[in-house]
């Protein structure tokens, strides 16, 4: 199970090097730790991108989640967070606001500053590391030893990174994807 610690751990490293082959090396040392679903969500946030797409949270909202943090900080798992930002997603109508706000404070209060810097620059689309995309394909290709063109070509069709990984990561033989879908 990947927890959010583990993957600011690893954004914070490839942050902290200029060298591409390095911040490749570490991504793809990284990715075969991932199972399922897992795969997808380490590789959207690595790249800046959430499943759900935008959030519709701007930075005067997260400040407002900000001003009442209470709780006890644990590493939550990929799994959960994603979780959360689909229930945060569905939230529409009359009170949207507030319950858009008290499922962040949950997601936010369990976190350590790290990981809450790190989750809020992927809610606001401003992840700073040096590895998004193009980085990531080549670590997904180093992974998995398949050709980066052939993944690239992929990416161009299925436009989505994260199942791009899954397919590419699934173990070979399985034929299938943890969620039903044909492996390619």
């Amino acid at each position: 199970m990947i927890l959010i610690k583990d993957l600011v751990e690893l954004s914070g490293k490839v942050g902290s090097t200029t060298k591409k082959k390095e911040k490749v090396s570490l991504l793809a040392g990284f990715l075969p730790r991932a199972k399922g679903e897992e795969i997808g969500l380490a590789v959207r946030y690595l790249s800046g991108q959430l499943l759900q797409g935008r959030l519709g949270i701007g930075w005067a909202t997260l400040q407002e989640v900000f001003q009442d943090l209470s709780g006890h900080p644990r590493s939550p798992s990929l799994i959960e967070i994603d979780c959360s930002f689909k229930g945060i997603s569905l939230e529409k109508g009359a009170g949207s606001s507030e319950r858009r706000i008290r499922l962040l404070r949950d997601i936010f209060s369990s976190l350590q500053q790290d990981e809450r810097e790190f989750l809020t620059g992927l809610i606001l689309g401003e992840i700073r590391q040096g590895a998004l995309e193009g980085l990531v394909l080549e670590a997904i290709a180093q992974a998995s030893t398949l050709p980066v063109d052939r993944l690239r070509q992929s990416l161009m069709f299925s436009r989505d990174i994260g199942h791009v990984a899954q397919v590419a990561l699934v173990p070979l033989g399985s034929g299938y994807l943890p969620d039903g879908r044909a492996a390619l």
